[in-house]
């Protein structure tokens, strides 16, 4: 079975195969390290605030998504940006767990 490429040449199906598994490792990979961060983030969070609630995982969340590059890819903006969505993410995540565990 083959597919369509660029320019409409066609391409096996093995090729999208392959190049799938080698992205999914290393997305794996990075998701892993991503969730390392943010736990870590969160436990020192909670210690230093000492309570629960919305706003930890947000910050969390900001910070970790910053942590592995930081200032060295895209400057400033960019890892504003990265803060934000990260945030944001891990705030959505939040609130649809607290919604499926029927927890305000």
């Amino acid at each position: 079975m083959s597919l369509s490429g660029i320019n409409g040449e066609k391409v096996p199906l093995s090729y999208y195969c392959r190049s799938m598994s080698r992205t999914a490792w290393r997305q794996g990979r990075s998701f892993g390290l991503w969730g390392f961060y943010f736990g870590g983030v969160l436990a020192v969070i909670e210690k230093r605030r000492g309570k629960n609630d919305y706003l930890n995982p947000f910050v969390a969340g900001a910070v970790s998504a910053c942590m592995p590059t930081g200032m060295a890819m895209g400057g400033p903006t960019r890892v504003a940006v990265r803060a934000i969505g990260g945030g944001v993410f891990v705030a959505a995540l939040e609130k649809v767990f607290n919604a499926l565990q029927g927890i305000e």
